[in-house]
């Protein structure tokens, strides 16, 4: 199993909650949670053992990048 750059700092400001009392999130969360989703990714490509992580952290990257930023 790989070991993932996503922290506990950023599990306490999860993007993926949608509470209607939640403070928005700053562009330095948003970027920080999407650069640890892309060194995953990067890592699980090199590594090629397990296709469907690699396919996850793809989908879940496309998913950041589409909705949070470009």
């Amino acid at each position: 199993m790989m070991i993932s750059s996503y922290n506990t700092t950023m599990a306490y400001r999860d993007i993926f909650i949608k509470e209607p009392n939640q403070e928005k999130h700053s562009g330095e969360d948003i970027h920080a949670v999407i650069d640890s989703v892309h060194k995953d990714y990067d890592k699980s490509r090199k590594f090629r053992g397990e296709i469907e992580g690699t396919i996850y952290y793809r989908d879940l990257l496309s998913f950041l990048i589409k909705t949070y930023g470009h």
